[in-house]
């Protein structure tokens, strides 16, 4: 009826032993979850900061093709002078249908600040007159490049722009 003290003892330590470690065991599960977690937070923060050079010097790179395009643009429309073919020749009002011409522009954008490492600007321009307007067709194309070697991060964009001649 009672029990008995010395099988209730003995049963505590067989119990005792079995649990032995157990602890250990937790804490090295619980070690190695926290560093799957880490290692997990390392490589968002590294693949977000690559995502964030990626966005900059895409920035960059569609900012000096916009600027090689309103360069030419100026050459092309000169404040209060005669409108200009892609090749430097002013436009004739006498012909028509007649006149096409292209041009290549290589422009070198190394000093702006903002631009920085985007040092390379192509600005391919072809106009044609029809019935006394002049239409032109700028494809600005800009490169930035990042880094050197097989490691380096090249970054290019295009800019398409048509503009006519009142």
């Amino acid at each position: 009826m009672y029990p008995d003290p010395i099988s209730a003892k003995r049963n505590d330590l067989t119990v005792a032993s079995r649990q032995r470690g157990s602890a250990l065991l937790l804490a090295l599960f619980i070690i190695v979850v926290l560093f799957v977690l880490g290692a997990g937070m390392i490589r968002l923060l590294g693949s977000s900061s690559e995502s964030v050079t990626f966005e900059v010097y895409g920035v960059r790179a569609m900012q000096a093709a916009q600027t090689g395009v309103e360069r030419v643009l100026t050459t092309l429309f000169p404040a209060g002078g005669l409108d200009q073919h892609c090749d430097g020749t002013p436009t004739s009002p006498l012909l028509d249908d007649s006149f096409s011409s292209s041009g290549t522009t290589a422009l070198n954008l190394a000093g702006i600040t903002g631009l920085a490492n985007c040092a390379s600007v192509v600005v391919e321009c072809s106009d044609r007159k029809h019935l006394g307007v002049t239409y032109y067709y700028l494809v600005s194309t800009a490169t930035c490049t990042v880094g050197g070697g097989s490691t380096a991060l090249v970054m290019s964009r295009q800019v398409e722009v048509e503009a006519k001649s009142l």
